[in-house]
């Protein structure tokens, strides 16, 4: 019995590490370097955008609160995303909670001390992928 705990006790402690590096890696202040979206049909295009995103984490926890302010032109309009809200963590699956109370699904595709790949799946029914660099 004694040998079948010890691979569970050591998975729980390597996934939970792994969640407290991805909420440590993810907190700070982000410039965009490529934002792209791509339609339900499958077709995409990266997008003229300027702004910042921002995620500053709970030290006690696998949660903190985020910050989007975009400006963007995708196909020859003009628009804001201006969010912020809470986000929780699942090894690579972020849960966005906006202050209006709506849940997001988001993943990260890969996340360090200063590069970080982000993908909203399902938003509005587009696919919103980021690639970032740390600012601060």
């Amino acid at each position: 019995m004694k040998i079948t705990l010890v691979p569970i006790v050591l998975l729980l402690l390597f996934s939970c590490s792994k969640e407290k590096k991805y909420n440590r890696d993810l907190s700070g202040q982000w410039e965009i370097l490529e934002l792209k979206i791509t339609e339900a049909t499958g077709i995409g295009e990266f997008v003229e955008y300027e702004g910042q995103v921002s995620f500053t984490q709970d030290k006690k926890s696998h949660t903190g609160s985020y910050n989007f302010n975009l400006n963007c032109n995708y196909q020859n309009m003009n628009f804001t995303i201006i969010d912020q809200g809470t986000y929780s963590l699942s090894n690579q699956d972020v849960i966005l909670k906006s202050a209006n109370g709506l849940e997001t699904e988001a993943d990260i595709l890969y996340v360090n001390k200063v590069d970080l790949e982000f993908s909203i799946p399902n938003w509005n029914n587009k696919n919103i992928y980021f690639i970032m660099k740390k600012i601060e």
